[in-house]
């Protein structure tokens, strides 16, 4: 039929996974046009326009899809620029292109954009490019006619993820990517790892996350069969060889149901893999917990984001308390697993004693390991209409909305400076993993030669 692209234009940050939506494209592309040619050109370990330039020129592709983040945006429209030179009809995707498809559609290298689950409208839209280009029938879809932008009806999600076939991540330079994965390194850093996805949508409300979050992929959660998710395991074992899974999903334990199922089912038959995943605290139980282990859970992250009660609960929307938080660090604790924490600093109108309060409570606390970002009001969420009703200062530019770094401006006038921010958020590290109780763990980090360079990689962040 002809030649689909994909690009996943990572230029910072090699220590991080690949998208699995864009994978996900390709396996349900491949199912359904069996003779669509489509190929990768992902700039994590060549972060250079001359790569994808050089690639363009020797894929000729006929389409060219972009996937888009916010921190990733401005890179994707320079490559939206670098394949339109090339002739390319080109697509954007992913959830900056979602919650901002106006703005993206815009732009003039920009042809079409999807919105939301992609693999149902990105097919439907390939068929009609080497068809009779009927854009107007497609749903989920923003494309131009004459120049003109238009939106197309929205389309509903995918109700039977079970449907989808498993994500084709052969499109990756998938060694590579085992190679350079931490998301296991504390436990042990030499494991042969990858991630993977195994629900959609989110029926919770963080400020910082919602309603962008819905936009993307629905407020209503879908999961995969615990037999589907089992399968799956069981293939990236035999494929890969591999021994360490992080599911990627925002939260795993949203059903209690459904993960006893999935388990018993692992403990059964013994996908060979140790294991890790996101929950909050307050959608676990000891329980759970226990059947997880069972079934080779080692590392579970939690996001508490502050420990005052004003900012996770009225500025966050957590709806979680402290006491929940401590059961869950300690629950992980008494069973030998690994509980990470992730933790935010710099919310609007947070003060510099409720940041040296949560480091504080991070540094003294049972947690295995820390994560500390700089809160950044991301486009189309709670926190960022919040900024924009109260006139706080937003960042001009896309990259600025850099959750790593403290690059953006004071969000009010209260705000401790970009300067102090980044400051704190050093100190932060320095008091969690030179705390007396987590020395030994901390040498281990900066001695073993795998260790060392999985640490270095994420410091690289920082």
């Amino acid at each position: 039929m002809g030649k689909l692209t994909f690009i996943f234009p990572r230029f910072k940050y090699v220590a991080g996974d690949f998208s699995i939506g864009l994978a996900y494209l390709s396996s349900y592309l491949k199912r359904e046009i069996p003779d669509i040619e489509i190929s990768m050109i992902d700039t994590t370990f060549n972060p250079l326009d001359d790569y994808v330039s050089e690639q363009l020129r020797k894929l000729k592709p006929d389409i060219v899809g972009i996937y888009m983040d916010t921190l990733m945006s401005e890179d994707a429209l320079r490559m939206a620029k670098l394949a339109k030179a090339s002739s390319a009809y080109v697509v954007a995707g992913g959830p900056h292109a979602s919650i901002l498809p106006q703005a993206v559609i815009n732009n003039e290298y920009v042809d079409a954009v999807c919105v939301g689950e992609g693999e149902v409208s990105l097919t439907e839209l390939v068929r009609e490019y080497f068809g009779k280009r009927r854009f107007e029938t497609i749903q989920g879809i923003w494309h131009k006619t004459g120049g003109k932008a238009i939106e197309n009806p929205s389309r509903h999600y995918i109700e039977d993820v079970d449907n989808l076939p498993f994500p084709d991540i052969d499109i990756y330079d998938v060694e590579q990517y085992i190679k350079n994965f931490i998301q296991l390194d504390s436990y042990n850093p030499n494991l042969r790892g990858l991630s993977v996805i195994v629900s959609r949508g989110c029926p919770f409300q963080c400020s910082y996350c919602q309603p962008t979050l819905s936009k993307v992929l629905g407020k209503k959660f879908r999961i995969r069969s615990p037999r589907n998710v089992v399968d799956e395991l069981k293939q990236l074992k035999k494929k890969y060889n591999v021994e360490a899974i992080y599911f990627q999903d925002d939260t795993l334990t949203v059903s209690k149901k459904w993960i006893i199922e999935l388990c018993e089912l692992m403990t059964r038959e013994n996908p060979g893999v140790v294991w890790a995943c996101n929950t909050r605290a307050d959608v676990i139980d000891f329980e759970m917990l226990r059947k997880m282990k069972e079934a080779g859970l080692v590392k579970l992250k939690v996001g508490i984001e502050s420990i005052t009660d004003r900012i996770r609960n009225d500025i966050y929307k957590k709806a979680i308390t402290v006491d929940q938080i401590n059961e869950l660090i300690q629950n992980g604790r008494s069973l030998g697993i690994q509980v990470t924490g992730f933790f935010m600093l710099g919310a609007p109108t947070e003060t510099e004693k409720e940041i040296i309060e949560t480091i504080r409570f991070a540094s003294r606390s049972d947690l295995s390991e820390a994560n500390f970002s700089v809160t950044v009001p991301l486009p189309s969420t709670v926190l960022f209409q919040m900024a924009k009703d109260n006139r706080w200062v937003l960042p001009e530019n896309f990259r600025d909305y850099d959750y790593y770094h403290a690059v953006r401006p004071p969000i009010t006038d209260q705000d401790v400076s970009a300067k102090k921010l980044e400051l704190y958020k050093k100190l932060a590290y320095l008091a969690f993993y030179l705390h007396p109780k987590r020395t030994l763990h901390t040498l281990r980090l900066v001695s073993g030669r795998g260790t060392l360079k999985k640490t270095i990689q994420k410091l690289m962040r920082f």
